[in-house]
Formats: structure tokens, sequence, C-alpha cells
């Protein structure tokens, strides 16, 4: 319902509407020529409605089909993120950006980018949304890259992130149970992994808060290292301490797949509770 004054509404429409929405015959998505916008009222009082713009938005970031029984078979089917509706509840990806979001300002370590008109550019985040994952449970979203991207050039990584909305369902300030994940690599079994620990503390009522991330790469060429020095002919995967892992043989030359997930550590106390979340992503 809109009302007179209100300000401007943003809605998001998503284009799979399965059985919940209106078809007429049998549309085509491939063949769209025309747009048809109608409004209605209870009453007959005029009105004056304003639309600042109407686009087609996508999203790069899928879901793989998973295969619990066999972690080291590559997956051969990819679920799409929209239509597989019970993970597509558990962990949600949207995108945040400073002029259209208002719980979402540019943050200070970010440099403004004016455009042709003077106007700032809008400055865009990754959110990822997380509901009901208990203990030992995980999702995640894959992007595959265009082109093979060459990372041997970089020395760190550095990324900077928000907790937002788990303050009431977190049980423990603290206790870091959920673990936000940040994979790249060639595939499911040859990547490099950066786990990093949440909790209800960082979170912040005002949204302006940013924790970061840095990694020196070198470090996971001396875990792999060390790994095949003290376990000759097993297979790689190995994490250390500070959550830095490795699986497989991936290769910083060669990285064709990133990942971003969530991940409930399984050694909780708290095992009958579900976890819930919001995290923003900069880097």
């Amino acid at each position: 319902e809109l009302k007179p004054g209100s300000g401007w509404y943003k809605y998001l429409i998503p284009l799979d509407i399965g059985n919940k929405g209106r078809r007429i015959n049998d549309p085509d998505k491939e063949s769209i020529e025309t747009i048809r916008l109608w409004v209605t009222s209870p009453n007959a009082s005029e009105m004056q409605l304003q639309i600042a713009k109407i686009e087609l938005v996508g999203n790069m970031w899928q879901r793989e089909k998973r295969d619990t029984t066999t972690p080291d078979v590559l997956p051969t089917e990819k679920v799409d993120f929209y239509t597989d509706s019970a993970r597509a509840e558990r962990l949600k990806v949207s995108v945040l950006n400073s002029v259209e979001d208002d719980d979402y300002q540019r943050p200070e370590f970010i440099k403004a980018e004016i455009n042709e008109n003077r106007k700032e550019i809008a400055e865009r985040a990754l959110m990822l949304t997380f509901s009901n994952l208990e203990a030992g449970e995980s999702e995640e979203v894959t992007k595959t890259l265009s082109v093979e991207n060459d990372f041997s050039m970089y020395k760190s990584l550095k990324f900077y992130y928000q907790f937002r909305d788990g303050d009431e369902i977190i049980p423990d300030a603290d206790k870091k149970y959920v673990n936000f994940i940040y994979r790249f690599g060639k595939d499911s079994i040859n990547f490099y992994e950066i786990r990093v620990p949440i909790n209800r503390a960082q979170w912040n009522a005002s949204n302006t808060v940013w924790d970061s991330v840095e990694v020196n790469l070198n470090r996971f060429s001396i875990i792999k290292q060390e790994f095949v020095f003290n376990n000759p002919g097993e297979k790689i995967d190995t994490i250390s301490p500070d959550g830095l892992r490795v699986k497989g043989h991936p290769s910083y030359s060669k990285i064709t797949k990133m990942w971003l997930g969530v991940l409930v550590d399984s050694t909780t106390l708290f095992g009958s509770s579900s976890y819930s979340g919001k995290i923003v992503i900069n880097d």
C-alpha cells in the first residue's frame, strides 16, 4: 500500500515467481517486448505517482549441488540461486549501495568517486543474510570468474566486514560460534580458505563500525608445505589455528572461482540453537 507523502519505495520483484504470481497464457522470458504498470485504489481520488527508474538486475552468485557422501568429487550440476527455495531461505545474497539504502553509508576507508555530473557515485557492498543455521551446518554461494585470475602478484588480501542484526539470536557474546568464509581457487576440491569467526559483540546498531581481515598470501604456501612434510602421501586438507585452510592443489595463478558462506561451529554448547544474522562485506 502506497501512502501519499511517505517518500520513495524500493521494490525487488523476482522473475522466477513460480506459482505465486499471475501468468497470462505462456509468456517467454527470452522475448519480452512490453512492460505494463497499473495502479489500483480503493477510492476515486486523484494521486500522482513518480517512478524514478525500472531496471533488470541479476546475481552472479550461484549454488553448486552438494554431494555430502563424496566431498572430494567435483559437483556436476549447479543449483539456481533463486529456484532452490529451501537453501535460498537459509542464505541470501544482496547488494547494498549508499544511494538507495538508508542503512548503508560509504565507509571512511572508501574514497568517494564523482561522475561527470559532479554527483557521488553509489558505493556498493555485498550482504549475506543467513537464517536458522544449526551447529555444524553451513551454506555458501559460488561465483565463477569469466577469465582466469592471477593472484600471485599480490602479497596480501584484505577486506572489511560488519556483523548485523544477530544480537538477540546468537546466545553468547564472549564465544564465537558463527564463521564467515571466503574461498578462492580452481574448484570445490582445490581452494584456499579464510575463516573469520564473528559474534554478537561485534554487532553495532549504527552500522558504521567495520572490522577488517588482512592475510599474507604466503601463509597458505607455508601451511601446505607443513602438512605435506608431516603427512606424506595424504590428501591435502588442513586448517591453521587462525582459520586459514588449504584443500587440494590450488594455485595463486589459476583462480577461477570464489565462494562466500557461513559456517556454524560444530563444537558449540548450544547444539539445539539456530543462528541468524547478516554479514556485510566490502573490499
